[in-house]
């Protein structure tokens, strides 16, 4: 990720906007430049919608020291370090069948559109799909999302696969099987659809995760650790290691 509110080095939180811009210009173009023509996309901004504000945008350090209209110059400057990478928007929260997802997914095109209109060298669309059990999952819904995203000639990147499954039973079996019914609805949808190019699982074993590993979300009732990738903590493949090879088959 080359901008990210939540990645700002602590010393230019409260910094003036002409240090803070050359600090993140400096950041982006040595990083870009350094593995130029060997990453196929890059991050180039991260989780700068919020549906809840009138602006539809978040208010961050980015915003504040960098400028929210100014968000184009990122792709451009990523754009002349590296040609040939893609370039991509990347954000959470627009997967599933709930308002605030509807809300989000609204935001984001809006964003979007002006930035195609402008002629912004965006790419790919970055869809984080940090899933969730208690939240419903419609196919038809999101996949009325891509091709809305089609239609702006951007292409689609699942870029931090995961499920949270706090809301399950406590029975290992039927958590795992719910798991991966929501894997097989999720992955059988996108591999449906030409415009998404790339799926990226969101760290490989339940022990890996961040779910699991920083404390982040909703916890369990019963305590337990989550089980929200296709390892479990041995490493062993569960159910949804089968229904996301399913899809892919």
């Amino acid at each position: 990720t080359l901008a990210w509110h939540q990645s700002t080095p602590a010393r230019f939180v409260n910094a003036t906007g002409e240090v803070f811009v050359q600090a993140q210009t400096s950041h982006l173009q040595a990083l870009v430049s350094r593995y130029r023509g060997r990453i196929h996309t890059w991050d180039v901004l991260n989780e700068v919608i919020d549906a809840d504000q009138p602006s539809g945008m978040r208010e961050s350090v980015l915003s504040r020291l960098w400028g929210a209209d100014r968000y184009p110059e990122l792709f451009e400057l990523a754009r002349v370090a590296d040609p040939h990478a893609k370039l991509a928007y990347n954000d959470y929260g627009m997967e599933q069948d709930e308002p605030w997802c509807e809300h989000r997914r609204s935001a984001a095109l809006h964003l979007l559109e002006a930035w195609v209109k402008r002629k912004v060298p965006v790419d790919v669309m970055g869809l984080q799909a940090h899933l969730d059990l208690s939240r419903r999952f419609s196919a038809a819904r999101m996949l009325a999302f891509f091709d809305e995203l089609s239609a702006l000639g951007l292409t689609i990147q699942i870029t931090e696969l995961d499920v949270r499954d706090h809301t399950a039973t406590t029975d290992l079996a039927a958590r795992d099987a719910a798991v991966a019914a929501l894997y097989s609805d999720f992955m059988d949808a996108c591999m449906s659809h030409p415009a998404v190019e790339m799926v990226v699982m969101w760290n490989v074993t339940d022990a890996d995760s961040w779910i699991n590993r920083w404390g982040q979300g909703q916890r369990r009732p019963d305590g337990q650790p989550m089980r929200p990738t296709l390892f479990d903590d041995q490493g062993q493949p569960k159910r949804a290691f089968d229904a996301v090879a399913a899809s892919l088959r």
